[in-house]
């Protein structure tokens, strides 16, 4: 039933619903929308993705990376990646943010487009959530995508 609630969006400049909800809960994800791509502005977030980018990643090793990581391997990774200065802000994000779930950065391999998920089980978390995905941007260019997963929508 909670599936039916939410709908999947990929579009560029505004949410569209493709299921109807409810008008209180389209201004909830607009809000939380809103929010996260207030936080993907931050200069940290901006210069790191611009430096992961550099680094030009082949996708299959960033395929591995992702399926270790949903297999709850390559611990070692994960961690590293919350002492970067980058991993640091965004804990700090989730931490004054008790709704949030986590946060992540995607490099310029993301798509590019806000997105808001159906309702699912998040297996990294142990959460039922919702994921938002905003464009992270230089000018007027993407470079990457922040998700952010939200629990008790």
């Amino acid at each position: 039933m909670l599936n039916s609630l939410y709908s999947t969006v990929c579009i560029q400049t505004a949410i569209v619903f493709a299921y109807n909800l409810s008008s209180r809960m389209q201004s909830v994800l607009h809000t939380h929308t809103d929010r996260i791509k207030g936080w993907a502005v931050e200069p940290l977030l901006v210069e790191s993705t611009k430096i992961q980018n550099a680094k030009k990643m082949p996708l299959k090793d960033i395929q591995r990376i992702d399926q270790e990581w949903r297999n709850g391997q390559n611990h070692e990774f994960a961690l590293s990646l919350q002492t970067k200065a980058v991993g640091q802000y965004l804990k700090e994000i989730i931490t004054k943010n008790k709704l949030y779930t986590e946060a992540f950065v995607y490099d310029q391999m993301g798509k590019g487009k806000t997105y808001v998920s159906p309702i699912s089980h998040d297996d990294s978390t142990s959460h039922m959530s919702v994921q938002i995905s905003v464009p992270i941007v230089d000018g007027d260019k993407t470079i990457g995508l922040l998700v952010a997963g939200i629990e008790n929508i």
